[in-house]
C-alpha cells in the first residue's frame, strides 16, 4: 500500500512539479519556448496552462514594445538627418540666398513633425501605463466638444472650406477626463480633414446596450485594405503624419471596453467607428 501510495504521489506530484520547474526555468521573452505539457487534469495542469498563457503574452507585449521602439527609433531619426543635413549645408555656404530661406522652412517644418512625434509616443506611452482615471473624470458634452471644434475650424486657415456637421444629440454625456476626450474628437478630426472633399459628419446612433459614433468624410476612402492597418502604431497613409493619431484613439476607446472600426461609406468616403457599452458614464 505504501509503494502504491509513493508511486501515485510521484507520477500525478513529483513529475508534473519537475516539468512545471523546468518549465519555468525555460521561460525567455524572445526564444521559442520548448515547454512541456501535463496532463494529470487537476490543479497543477491548470498551474501549467496559466503559466503558459501568462508567459506567451509576455513575450507578445516584449515584441510589440521592441517594434514600437524601432518604429519610434526610425520615426525620429527621419527628421533629424532632413534638419542636420541642411543645417550643414547652410554652415558650409552651399545654400544662400532663396534656396537658404527654403532650407530654413524646411527646418522648421521638420522640427514641427520632430516635437509633434515625441509629443504623441510620449502620450501613447502613458495611455498603456494608465487608462481610466476617475479621478480626473467629469461628465462631459460630446455635442459642445464638437461644436467647439467646429467653431475653431471656421476661423482657421487650414481647410476652412470643409464643412462641419454635428448630428451629436445635445445632452449626450459622458464620464471622462476632458483631454481624453478632446484628443480622440481631435485626432478623428484631423484625420478626416487630410482627406475630406467637401464636409466631415459627426453623428451618433444608440442601441439597448451600445452607443456608436461616426466620423465620416467624404474623401476617396480606404485603399487596398488600409481599414485594417489604420489603428496600428506608425502606419501612415498618404499625407499621413506620423502615425499615430489614430492608434491613440483606439487605445482611449479600448480603456472604455469600447471597440472602433474602420470601412468605407456608400458613397465611398471613409467612416471611423467607436463602439461604447452604454454603461453608467454615459448619459442620454
Amino acid at each position: 500500500i505504501t509503494f502504491a501510495i509513493v508511486l501515485i504521489f510521484k507520477v500525478n506530484v513529483l513529475e508534473p512539479m519537475a516539468k512545471i520547474r523546468e518549465n519555468i526555468s525555460n521561460i525567455s521573452l524572445d526564444k521559442d519556448l520548448n515547454w512541456k505539457n501535463i496532463n494529470t487534469r487537476d490543479e497543477l495542469e491548470d498551474m501549467n496552462k496559466e503559466l503558459y498563457d501568462i508567459t506567451t503574452k509576455m513575450q507578445s507585449l516584449s515584441e510589440a514594445r521592441n517594434e514600437f521602439f524601432q518604429n519610434t527609433s526610425h520615426e525620429l531619426k527621419t527628421p533629424l538627418m532632413s534638419i542636420r543635413g541642411y543645417a550643414e549645408a547652410i554652415k558650409d555656404g552651399v545654400l544662400y540666398g532663396k534656396e537658404q530661406q527654403e532650407a530654413l522652412d524646411i527646418i522648421i517644418d521638420e522640427s514641427d513633425k520632430l516635437a509633434s512625434s515625441i509629443t504623441s509616443v510620449l502620450y501613447i506611452s502613458s495611455l498603456d501605463k494608465h487608462f481610466r482615471n476617475l479621478k480626473n473624470a467629469e461628465m462631459t458634452n460630446i455635442y459642445d466638444e464638437v461644436d467647439e471644434l467646429k467653431t475653431r475650424h471656421t476661423f482657421s486657415k487650414i481647410r476652412n472650406e470643409i464643412e462641419i456637421v454635428n448630428n451629436i444629440p445635445k445632452k449626450l454625456y459622458i464620464e471622462v477626463e476632458p483631454e481624453k476626450l478632446n484628443r480622440i474628437i481631435s485626432n478623428l478630426f484631423s484625420n478626416a480633414l487630410r482627406y475630406a472633399k467637401s464636409k466631415i459628419i459627426f453623428d451618433f446612433s444608440a442601441e439597448y446596450d451600445k452607443i456608436r459614433f461616426f466620423v465620416i468624410d467624404d474623401g476617396k476612402g480606404f485603399e487596398n485594405n488600409e481599414e485594417e492597418k489604420v489603428f496600428d502604431r506608425f502606419y501612415k497613409g498618404d499625407d499621413g503624419k506620423n502615425g499615430l493619431g489614430l492608434a491613440i484613439v483606439s487605445s482611449i476607446v479600448k480603456s472604455f471596453d469600447g471597440d472602433i472600426k474602420a470601412y468605407n461609406s456608400e458613397n465611398g468616403g471613409a467612416v471611423i467607428e467607436i463602439i461604447v457599452p452604454r454603461k453608467a458614464y454615459i448619459h442620454y
